[in-house]
């Protein structure tokens, strides 16, 4: 199997069975590194995610089209959400963080997603 790009790896989809200790490595890293595009203030208190109502999209299905966020593989490595991406690592570092003292870790929260 040939080498990827970091940019390929980050668009992929994995399986949640053929995770392996290779992947794990590789989002420790991504969960580790500092945000590129990302503002550091992002994550604060101020920044916010509102739900479209259903009227909005029942009038122009646009509205319900990701700007910033898309949660879930459906718009995954759009250009114009790459920023969010970085604030997505940045949240799975912080809660591994704080799951730590509990020994829970990246492995465990993808062992329990495998069913889902």
């Amino acid at each position: 199997m040939g080498s990827i790009t970091a940019e390929e790896e980050a668009n992929q989809v994995i399986e949640v069975w053929e995770i392996n200790k290779d992947r794990i490595a590789s989002m420790q890293k991504q969960i580790c590194e500092p945000p590129r595009l990302l503002s550091q203030a992002a994550g604060r208190s101020s920044c916010c995610i509102f739900r479209v109502p259903q009227s909005l999209v029942e009038i122009n299905g646009k509205s319900y089209q990701p700007r910033i966020v898309s949660i879930g593989p459906y718009h995954r490595g759009e250009a114009h959400l790459k920023m969010i991406e970085e604030q997505k690592w940045r949240y799975l570092g912080s809660l591994l963080n704080r799951v730590q003292s509990k020994g829970l870790g990246l492995e465990d929260f993808l062992k329990a997603a495998q069913n889902i």
